[in-house]
C-alpha cells in the first residue's frame, strides 16, 4: 500500500471515486471532483491538429 503522505487530497478523492465505480467515465469523475476532464497539454494544441 502507498503511504498516505505520497497522495494529495485530489489523488485520494480520485482513488475513492474509482473504488465506488471503477467503470465511471473520465467526464463523470472529473465533474464530481470539480476538475477538468481534458489533459492540460490539450490547450496548447492547435484546433486544426485535433483529429481524434
Amino acid at each position: 500500500m502507498v503511504e498516505s503522505g505520497l497522495l494529495d487530497e485530489l489523488d485520494r478523492r480520485l482513488a475513492h471515486a474509482l473504488q465506488l465505480d471503477g467503470r465511471a467515465s473520465f467526464s463523470t469523475i472529473a465533474s464530481v471532483l470539480g476538475v477538468s476532464d481534458q489533459p492540460p497539454w490539450l490547450a496548447t494544441v492547435e484546433p486544426t491538429c485535433r483529429h481524434w
